[in-house]
């Protein structure tokens, strides 16, 4: 008589189980840094929530590059702006991307994924809203409020001396 086998049974952690849960059910994942949140990264996650394809998504909180790189979609974190990867850093050394020409102020991860996404985010709340209109207001949200985020984020001084104020906050 041929001896049958014990089928094995491993424990997994709640955290593996989350894991395997997640990774089974096609949900979406956002990635960001652990640790202290902040301004740029807390709206930049509001921004994609807002999003049909990222409604439901689980923001994942780490450093863990192996971790990370199972994310849908990255920022603040990971050392590099690859768009066409849906990488969203503004650490990493010799990063110098702002809005447009027109602007001097360094993005934060809230202005690349505005930047990105803007014009998704502002149809996703005003889905009737014409061409024309949508740019003027995508524009307007940029120098009105994602501005003052980024350079908040990358310590730009809202004033110098006796000039005008660099941004509005």
């Amino acid at each position: 008589i041929p001896s049958r086998r014990k089928p094995s049974i491993r424990l997994m952690s709640t955290e593996e189980q989350s894991r395997k849960k997640l990774k089974m059910s096609g949900t979406k994942k956002i990635g960001t840094h652990s640790g202290s949140f902040h301004l740029d990264e807390s709206l930049a996650c509001y921004m994609l929530k807002l999003l049909p394809e990222y409604s439901d998504a689980t923001i994942v909180r780490s450093r863990d590059p192996a971790e990370l790189n199972q994310c849908d979609i990255v920022m603040d974190v990971g050392a590099e702006y690859v768009p066409e990867k849906n990488r969203f850093d503004h650490h990493q050394r010799g990063f110098s991307h702002t809005f447009s020409d027109k602007h001097s102020i360094k993005l934060s991860s809230a202005g690349l994924i505005y930047k990105h996404f803007g014009r998704q985010v502002i149809q996703c709340i005003l889905p009737d809203i014409s061409d024309a209109d949508l740019e003027v207001l995508y524009w307007k949200v940029y120098d009105s409020f994602i501005l003052a985020v980024d350079a908040i984020d990358n310590g730009v001084t809202q004033y110098n001396s006796s000039e005008p104020a660099l941004y509005v906050n």
